[in-house]
């Protein structure tokens, strides 16, 4: 289908396979020395018998195990592997595995190889390039991590056949997103795509809607990638691709269900709430604001939150992003063009009053 390079100006790369099999994967690791796979247990089930012939690592994925204790745990297998520092780490699952991989391998041995083989949709059009890895600390999301390229990053689509619905729904949110800041007519070709099939195996069973799935997915690995390109360690442009998650990841803290909430549905939330703000500044119109959130309900996304505005603003008050008494917020003036904004948290406070 389709390899994007994504070329960043301090030397690293990476190159994003996007196909609809595995037959092109194993080629790109005939060369290595050593090949470490960790795998979360669930793909492991359905697909671990493709990695039969390497060390295999199999791990628990969920927000609530992505933790430095999973990757004491995880490098203490690979010391009694003993792997080396030419190793290459192949992380193989959904955003959590490749978060905790790519940062275990910035670090094990002072930095060793990665690439990643993603099984999810959040982390095909999002999670699985970019470099960003990291871990939860006391239910804080990504607080310790670094921005490490991968080798690569293999994406299957045809693995989504076998991702749970709920998931799949979920993972729709970050093509949206990238659409929401950057292109408004893939937006609404996602909107109208998404809303007619809502599941993997309805896009499939359609060959033309099969095809506006790839191109979809293509388009939006390739304005990420374009952005990334531009700003690799999130000091201006990058941040725009945070829309949503400052109150989406208070959204993530806050959540004590059994079933836990998931990153895509926290996070349209949040783009929800960013809207109501831009909004209430005077920047979205009404019309735009009401669009998004009806399209978000066609989608098949919940875009309301039942958790206190205190509760939530209490959890941003330590968001990362925050820098002194100000974050990096980003608003949207319409649909297919969002802008980040410095704004202090008193006043983010005040203006959230009354939202919902």
């Amino acid at each position: 289908m389709d390899n994007i390079r994504l070329n960043i100006n301090s030397g690293n790369s990476s190159i994003i396979y996007v196909r609809d099999s595995f037959e092109d994967l194993f080629p790109l690791l005939e060369g290595e020395k050593e090949v470490v796979v960790v795998i979360d247990k669930n793909v492991d089930a359905l697909y671990g018998s493709l990695f039969s012939k390497y060390k295999k690592v199999v791990i628990e994925a969920s927000e609530k195990v992505k933790t430095l204790k999973s990757v004491d745990s995880i490098i203490g297998q690979l010391l009694f592997y003993e792997v080396g520092r030419e190793c290459l780490l192949l992380a193989v699952g959904g955003g959590i595995t490749t978060d905790i991989v790519g940062f275990i391998a910035s670090v094990y041995k002072r930095g060793v190889r990665c690439a990643y083989i993603s099984t999810t949709l959040l982390g095909q059009a999002d999670a699985s390039f970019g470099g960003k890895t990291g871990v939860n600390y006391a239910g804080f999301k990504n607080v310790i991590g670094s921005i490490a390229q991968p080798l690569f990053s293999y994406i299957n689509t045809d693995v989504l056949k076998t991702l749970p619905h709920r998931e799949f729904v979920s993972g729709i949110f970050e093509m949206v997103k990238v659409f929401v800041i950057n292109d408004r007519s893939s937006y609404q070709n996602c909107v109208d795509l998404f809303s007619s099939a809502r599941s993997f195996q309805e896009i499939c069973s359609d060959v033309k809607s099969k095809d506006a799935f790839d191109k979809l997915l293509t388009k939006a690995i390739r304005i990420k990638s374009w952005i990334v390109e531009r700003d690799e360690k999130e000091k201006g442009e990058r941040r725009l691709l945070n829309l949503g998650h400052t109150f989406g990841h208070a959204i993530e803290k806050c959540d004590t269900a059994s079933d836990g909430i998931l990153h895509g549905e926290a996070v349209c939330m949040g783009m929800v709430i960013a809207a109501r703000i831009s909004n209430k500044m005077g920047m979205m119109s009404l019309e735009e604001m009401e669009k998004l959130e009806n399209d978000m309900k066609m989608i098949g996304l919940n875009t309301e939150c039942h958790y206190q505005m205190e509760q939530l603003l209490e959890a941003i008050r330590n968001d990362k992003k925050r820098e002194g008494n100000n974050l990096h917020f980003v608003l949207i003036n319409n649909i297919g063009s969002a802008v980040l904004k410095t704004i202090s948290v008193d006043s983010l406070e005040e203006i959230s009053n009354d939202l919902y």
